[in-house]
Parts: C-alpha cells; structure tokens; sequence
C-alpha cells in the first residue's frame, strides 16, 4: 500500500483532535478565498504582531518565532513541500500550498502552525535562531539594496520602532535562547487565517474549528514624527560587495488617509524611472530604483541608483572617468530623477496606469475569465495571492480610496514627501582599484 494512503489517517487524525482539544477558544477569523476550477489551494497564517511591536532588546524575535513555528509544521507535515514566510512591520505571514487533493495535510499544517505547545528540542530551536539571525546579517551588511534602506531608516526614523535594521537585528536574534523562544511562543497574539485555491468541504469544516483569537479592531496608527530637516551631505562608506558606486535618498513616507494617493504617486515614479538603463548589478543587489511598499507598511521611500559598469584598463590606459566622477553621475542621476517627479504632475494617461497596475498588485480587480483561469491553473501563484489578500487587509487597503484620488492630490502628495530638506542620503563605495575606470557620462 502506499506510505501516503497510510499517513492520512494519522494527518488527520492531528488536525481533527487538535480542533476538539482547544473548542473553547475563540472562533476563527478566516479569509475565504475560492478560485473556481483550481486544483490546488494555499493556506495562510497571519500573526498580528511585527518588527516593529518586538522589544527593542529582541528586534527580530518575531522572524525566530516564524522559523520556529514554520519548521516545527514541516517536521509534523513533511508531505507539505511548497511553504515559507514573510516578516514585515506589524505582521508576520507563513503560508503552505499543495493539491487540492492534499487536504488532510493542509489541515494538519495549519494545526502544527498554530499549537505553541508542542514540544521542540534545543537544537532545533537553535537553528531556528541561526537562520533568522543569518538572513538578517545578510539584509544589513551583504545586499547593497537591504544596506542602503537600514542606513536611512537608522537616521530618517531615529527615535522610533522602525529605526532599525529592515529585516531585525542579527545580534539581538543570535542571543536569544532556547528557553526564551518557549516563552515567546507561549505569548498570545491574535491571528488570521486565509485559505485560497480548491477549498473541499473537509477543509473548510477543519480549518473553521482551528483556534485562533480573532481581534476585529486594528491596532491605531503609530504616530508619525514630523519631517526635521536631516543634513543633505552625503554619508559615504566602503563595501567590499559593490564594484560601482551605490548611492541612495530615503524620505519619510506618509501616513493614515494620505497613502492611497501617496501608492498611486510612487507607481507613477516607478513607471517613469523605466525608461532609465538597466543595470543588471542594481537588480542583483535587491536594490530596486524606487523602494517602497504598502503591504509591508515601510517608513521611509528610498530611491536608488547603481553607477555605470567600470571598464577593465590595459596596462598603461588612461582613465577616461575616476570612481568619483561615476559617483558624481550617478548622484546627477538620482538628482534628476527627483526634480522630474516633483515638477512634472502625473498625466491623466499615467495615473489610469498606475491604478490599473495597483489594483492588480493589490489583488483588488476582480478577476476577468482569463486572468482567473490562469490563476486556477497555476498553483505557484496562490500562495503569493492569498498573502496579499491577507496583508491589504490589515493595512485597511480600499480600492475606493484609490480609485478617487485626483492627479492634483497624487502630485501634491509626492512633491510633500520629497521635500529637499527632508532628503536623507547614503552611499556605497567599492573599494579602490587601479585597474579599472569608467566612461564619462
């Protein structure tokens, strides 16, 4: 017979009993999202609690609790396969996706993800720990993208929770131990879930008896420290993983009510930053032009340039442009990027683009035939959905208030944010080579 025929019984048989042990507690809050002809579904867990709700000792101790309950579920359901997590500001989101056929074990998964009092062992604890701890280390000092945003945030957002590394602090997670991730764990934290994709009855029946303490209300919105003028020169430093110039602008974003226009006004400068050269070593370093995201609920918009790729001298060559002058270019490029944004309002052509390409991001267009085909047929694509569907959610995202904002307010709203006195910029400088030089531009 085979070995998967006999773990269903066991799968669910966990799934089940874990609903009847914990029948007292609240009733679950849940997304039900179901794609008409889909053969597979995803299943999502969100923790209302963040980055930025960590102690300041423990920032990142919500990543070690992910990874600890994301493994904790793979070890209990190894038929799972496809899974992972996303850690933002407020929230933290593990998701699984397999077969509709695959309910008994989607069910038991979700059962894993949420009982805290499962047993772990030190050592899986620590690598837990490990692996929050690494990735972290990697967004602060490995990725020039990840550097450049933790730099501005560290000196736009000082006196608040979001002055800090963007993925959490390694050292802060590195200390933690085995004991205190069983306390943290133990803490209660109010949860949603979400189910996407084939939902069968026997799924359904499952997860609506899961625990979960539902909280209806959002947290309010974290007051917002007025702009102060932030010194404009630019702070430069070496890093041994660039081979050209870096360099980035962080600016406070808005908040509350502001941001539907305030979206709409980055998806505008996003649209107009690609017409600029593509540059293959700013893709490779996370370092999108325009940083900025809704669902994540990022303080600071920063927007960054890679320089040109040098050019390998023949021995005796002159150079052509030093690093300082590519620098200097590239600091004309970000110069110039800005003042076309606050000097130039978005057409009405630009802002019908920019709603229509939001309201696809967002998951906030119904789906035509075709687009909802697609996603029925590709199972790869329901995790990513259904994440989205679960953040907008709590960020209070409404297409209405997009759909309403005027290019008056689009424009008005960006030129606010990137005020030059609010201006805060950093750079990246390879270390210096005699061998190499660049075109002047």
């Amino acid at each position: 017979m085979c070995p998967m025929r006999l773990c269903l019984p066991r799968l669910g048989a966990l799934a089940f009993a874990f609903v009847g042990q914990l029948k007292a507690q609240a009733s679950n809050e849940v997304m039900w999202c179901e794609v008409p002809g889909a053969n597979a579904t995803a299943v999502a867990v969100l923790w209302q609690h963040g980055l930025d709700d960590d102690e300041p000792s423990q920032v990142g101790a919500c990543r070690v609790l992910a990874e600890c309950r994301l493994d904790r579920a793979r070890r209990a359901v190894p038929a799972i396969t496809a899974s992972g997590l996303q850690v933002c500001a407020d929230a933290v989101t593990v998701f699984a996706s397999g077969a509709a056929s695959a309910r008994l074990q989607l069910a038991a998964f979700l059962a894993a993800l949420l009982d805290d009092t499962l047993s772990m062992q030190d050592e899986e604890l620590s690598l837990s720990i490990a692996r929050a701890a690494l990735a972290a280390d990697d967004a602060e000092f490995l990725y020039p993208g990840p550097v450049l945003q933790t730099r501005l945030r560290l000196r736009l957002c000082r006196g608040t929770s979001a002055a800090r590394p963007v993925a959490g602090s390694a050292p802060a997670m590195a200390a933690l131990t085995p004991g205190q991730v069983r306390e943290l764990l133990l803490v209660p934290v109010a949860v949603r879930l979400g189910v996407l994709g084939a939902i069968p009855p026997e799924l359904r029946r499952a997860v609506e008896g899961l625990p979960a303490r539902a909280v209806h209300a959002r947290k309010p919105e974290r007051a917002v420290d007025a702009v102060v003028a932030v010194g404009n020169a630019i702070e430069y430093e070496t890093h041994d993983r660039v081979d050209s110039p870096f360099v980035a602008v962080g600016f406070r974003a808005p908040s509350g009510d502001q941001l539907p226009a305030f979206a709409l006004a980055i998806e505008v400068a996003r649209a107009r930053t690609r017409r600029l050269p593509m540059r293959a070593g700013q893709a490779m370093g996370r370092a999108p032009v325009v940083g900025w995201s809704w669902l994540h609920g990022d303080p600071v918009v920063v927007f960054c340039r890679r320089g040109a790729d040098f050019v390998q001298l023949r021995p005796g060559e002159r150079v052509e442009a030093d690093i300082a002058a590519e620098r200097d270019a590239t600091v004309a490029e970000l110069e110039s990027i800005l003042q076309n944004l606050r000097r130039e309002p978005p057409t009405a052509r630009e802002l019908a683009d920019a709603l229509s390409a939001l309201q696809l991001e967002l998951a906030l267009q119904p789906l035509s035939p075709d687009r909802q085909s697609a996603l029925a047929a590709n199972a790869a694509v329901l995790p990513w959905r259904l994440q989205v569907l679960l953040l907008g959610a709590r960020r209070g995202i409404d297409k209405t208030a997009l759909a309403s904002a005027t290019p008056a307010a689009v424009h008005a709203s960006l030129a606010s944010v990137l005020d030059p006195a609010g201006a805060c910029w950093h750079g990246l400088m390879p270390v210096p080579r005699s061998d190499v030089g660049w075109i002047r531009r």
